[in-house]
This record gives structure tokens, C-alpha cells and sequence, in this order.
């Protein structure tokens, strides 16, 4: 009988190499999906420490990463997270052409880039999770100055908006750079849902160049701004709780918001128009609907927009219009001397250094406690040269303000004496320096030497807050053990730069 024919031999090379070609393609493929993205954020941010991990691809060809975080590069700590971060591709035969089989990276070219971050989370002192474009609108509110007001609130943080009767959604933050031949419309926004959003349109043209995923090295001419917000409940629920807070009625707290921004803006020396102040009144009491819109007369060349945005250098060559339920109110703005207040610096809310003032100006005239007259204005930065600040070192001139150096009150602003009161030789020990805390949740310094050994949430001073577990408790200092990548890590929190702490 013939013999069964012998299976062939499996050809081991020939396995490893189909292995080995997919691993290699696998990689390559991966490899220009974290390209295209970090390109994407690059254009968004600029020349800021970023990290992802996890590129992939979505069942439309665009693309995402997980785990993005901004790192403060001086202190290595994380200044702003989201969950995911999203890149949006023209499709998948674009990806085939350029990401995979495009040889040199260069050569990739796209007039679009759309940039989503989505569950955003920035640190307590971030006021502005664009860096720069929007302004004071922090990634828990999306709210301009939202604690202005308050007694001893700077922002709200999530879980206070929720003691507020809100439902915040998770926070996303957009990016989208339209090319169309010789014009780039740069748009931004934010939306915190339940509570507040606001998007930023800028009118651009390009000097040179047409590929949005180099916008960061292209030259463009900014011709215009446009400001939108909308409240979604975060306005009221936020002028019930401060005025109660106060003990006050809410007529009362909107006329102490609209004090504390004035006195904000004379701090930086911006004065503004009585009108524009009714204006912005309007929103900061019923909330709805206010739109910003500023023109560049001339334009202003990329190179130094950022930087002039943010001084009085600007106002010469902007006007401000402000919108606001069928009305419009061109704002006049104006340089005026600068009234430095003392422990802006500090944690201390804005509403309590100004009775700090208001009494030590008091006690030197013999009378009693007065009001300066100041301004509004707002904050700005770039794709480049921004700047991870705290909330109300973000609050200068900038993009929110208008020129005119005719202002009728001007005069009577700087007629106001300029107050600097003596801070005390010990903050970190004077507990009138110091916010009282809103949650009562809390946990102070002493409170915690019997919790050696568990896990805490602990907030300082330079961190919006870090779960760790408590190894020692000494009387001036923590000794805390964290993750770090995939292990962890351990450090001291010192006295003063603890607030307060929660249990896990």
C-alpha cells in the first residue's frame, strides 16, 4: 500500500518573520499615531512638558491617548489632566496615505487639526486651563472669575459645585485650527456641563505656510477675538451660596463680585467705563449670555501678540465691544496708576484682603472703611510663551480689555489713595491671613497624627490635591508615600505649604 504523504514542516522562519513584520508594522503605525498627536497638542500648547500614553486608533481613523497630563517643569508637579486626549484625522485613507505609509514626517500635511481633551482636571492654582487663550475661566467652572466675591473662596472646585445643587458633567476642553487658503480661524472651548462653557474664535491670517500641524513655527497676523459664554445654572447657584455664606442678600454679593473684580484691575492699573460695568452686572446677577468681541487695529503680528495682549501696550491699537441679551456697550478702556494690593499673593480670597484694606485705611484716616473705584478686564497667553499661573495672577490686562485712553473715570479712580497695609511678619501663623476652609469634610494639621499609617487626600499649596498614605506625623512636617509611574515614591509635606486634608 502507497504511504500517506508526510505533512510538510512548519518553516519557523518564515512564522518569526510574519511575526516579526507585524510587530514592526504595529510599531510603526503606533508610532506615527503619537507623532500626529503630539504634533496636534504642540500647536495647542506650545513648548510645555506633555505626556500621554496608550496611542490608538478609533474606529473613524482618528486618534486618542490616554492618561495626557502638563507638567509644571520647576516643580514636576501635574498642572493639568484629562482622562483622554482626542485627535481628529480627515479619515482613514488619509491616515493610510500619510501616517503609515509617508515615509517622512515633514511631509505630512493637514489644513485641519481638532484637538479634544476630554475629563479635564487642572491643578487648585490653574486659572486658566488653556494657558492662556481663554482666560480666567478655570476647568471646574468655566466661569469668569467665578470665586470673585466670596468670602474666602478664590474658585470652586468640583466637589463644590455639587454642595451648590449643580450636576457638573466632566470637563472638555477643544482645540480647533481651520485653514482656508490665506485665513486660520483658531477656535477654543470649554464646557463644564450642567454649569458654564465658553469658546474662543480668533481671526488669523497666515504670513506663510499652510500645514496646521506646524502652526507652532508659522507666522500669522491676528486680526480679531470672539468671546462667547454661556451659563447653564453655575451664576445662580454661585450668588445663593456666597451671599448666604455671608450672611447677605444676593444684591448685596453681586455688588461685592463686581468690587472685587474693580479692585482686581486697579491692582493692575485698567480702568473701565460705568456702562461696560452695568453691562457685565447683568451677567454676574442672572447669568444667560455674553459675548466679547475685540478688534486689532492693526493687527498684530504673532510674534508679539501674546506678549502685548498682556500689557497696556495693547490698548492703543483694540476696541471692545460687550453683547448681552440684545444689547451692546462699546467698552472704553484706559491706563491709570497702578494701586498695588497687599497679599494678592496670598491665599487669601480677594473680598477679605480688601477689608483687610479697607480697615487699615481706617485706622490711618480715622474714618471709616471706603470703596476704591477700579476696572474689568481679563487674561491671555498663546500657543506660545504661555505660563502656568495661579487663578488671579492670570486676572491682568489682556485680551478682555479695550482701547480708549478716554475714560471718564480715570480721574476719579486715581484720585483714590493707594493703600499698601502691613502684612502680618507671619502669615503661615496668623490665622486672619489665612482662608477659612469651605468643606467640612476637612481635615487640619492635628487632625491627622492618628491617621498614620491610611490613605488621605492632601491638598497644599502647590498641589490641587494627591492622594498618599500617611507614613509619619511629625509636629512640622508630613512623611507621605505616593505612586510614581509604576512604583512609588516617598517625600515630606511641610507645615506651611499643608491647607487641609480628606480621608479616602
Amino acid at each position: 500500500m502507497p504511504k500517506a504523504a508526510s505533512k510538510p514542516a512548519i518553516d519557523l522562519k518564515r512564522v518569526l518573520g510574519v511575526v516579526l513584520g507585524i510587530a514592526a508594522l504595529t510599531w510603526w503605525t503606533l508610532d506615527r499615531a503619537e507623532y500626529f498627536i503630539a504634533r496636534s497638542i504642540l500647536v495647542a500648547y506650545g513648548d510645555f512638558e506633555t505626556t500621554f500614553r496608550g496611542a490608538w486608533f478609533e474606529w473613524d481613523g482618528d486618534l486618542y491617548a490616554k492618561d495626557f497630563r502638563i507638567v509644571d517643569e520647576e516643580t514636576g508637579e501635574t498642572a493639568l489632566r484629562a482622562e483622554y486626549v482626542v485627535a481628529e484625522t480627515p479619515g482613514w485613507f488619509w491616515v493610510l496615505r500619510n501616517l503609515i505609509f509617508q515615509k517622512r514626517q515633514h511631509r505630512i500635511k493637514v489644513d485641519r487639526i481638532h484637538l479634544e481633551l476630554l475629563g479635564v482636571e487642572a491643578h487648585a492654582d490653574l486659572g486658566d486651563p488653556s494657558l492662556g487663550d481663554l482666560g480666567p475661566f478655570s476647568a471646574d467652572a468655566a466661569s469668569p472669575w467665578d470665586g470673585e466675591g466670596c468670602s474666602d473662596l478664590i474658585g470652586f472646585s468640583r466637589f463644590q459645585l455639587t454642595e451648590l445643587g449643580l450636576s457638573p458633567g466632566p470637563a472638555r476642553l477643544v482645540f480647533d485650527y481651520d485653514i482656508n487658503g490665506r485665513d486660520l480661524d483658531a477656535r477654543v472651548l470649554l464646557e463644564v456641563p450642567g454649569v458654564s462653557q465658553v469658546r474662543l474664535t480668533r481671526k488669523e491670517e497666515l504670513l506663510g505656510g499652510s500645514n496646521a500641524l506646524v502652526l507652532d513655527h508659522l507666522e500669522t497676523r491676528i486680526h480679531s477675538e470672539r468671546l462667547e459664554i454661556e451659563d447653564l445654572g453655575f451664576v445662580a447657584a454661585r450668588n445663593r451660596h456666597c451671599a448666604a455664606a455671608a450672611g447677605i442678600d444676593e444684591a448685596t454679593f453681586v455688588q461685592r463680585h463686581i468690587d472685587s473684580l474693580q479692585r482686581i484691575f486697579a491692582h493692575y492699573g485698567l480702568g473701565v467705563d460705568t456702562a461696560s460695568v452695568g453691562l457685565y452686572r447683568e451677567f454676574a446677577a442672572r447669568g444667560g449670555s455674553l459675548v466679547v468681541d475685540l478688534r486689532y487695529v492693526p493687527p498684530l503680528e504673532s510674534m508679539d501678540f501674546y506678549a502685548l495682549r498682556q500689557s497696556m501696550e495693547v490698548l492703543p491699537r483694540l476696541s471692545l465691544n460687550l453683547q448681552r441679551a440684545g444689547r451692546s456697550v462699546g467698552v472704553q478702556l484706559a491706563q491709570v496708576r497702578e494701586r498695588p494690593l497687599d497679599g494678592f499673593d496670598s491665599a487669601l480670597s480677594t473680598w477679605r484682603l480688601i477689608e483687610r484694606e479697607q480697615e487699615a485705611l481706617a485706622r490711618s484716616a480715622g474714618t471709616g472703611s471706603g470703596r476704591a473705584l477700579v476696572s474689568l478686564g481679563g487674561s491671555g497667553g498663546a500657543r506660545s510663551g504661555r505660563s502656568v499661573q495661579p487663578a488671579r495672577a492670570q486676572s491682568g490686562p489682556s485680551a478682555a480689555s479695550a482701547a480708549s485712553p478716554t475714560l471718564a473715570a480715570a480721574d476719579a479712580l486715581d484720585a483714590v489713595p493707594a493703600s499698601r497695609p502691613e502684612a502680618p511678619a507671619d502669615g503661615a501663623s496668623d490665622p486672619a491671613w489665612q482662608p477659612e476652609f469651605r468643606d467640612p469634610s476637612a481635615l487640619q494639621w492635628d487632625e491627622l497624627k492618628p491617621l498614620v499609617g491610611e490613605q488621605l487626600r492632601v491638598f497644599t499649596r502647590h498641589s490641587g490635591g494627591r492622594v498618599v498614605e500617611l507614613i509619619e506625623h511629625r509636629s512640622s512636617e508630613l512623611r507621605v508615600r505616593a505612586a510614581l509611574g509604576g512604583g512609588s515614591a516617598e517625600y515630606t509635606i511641610q507645615r506651611e505649604a499643608f491647607q487641609f486634608a480628606r480621608k479616602i
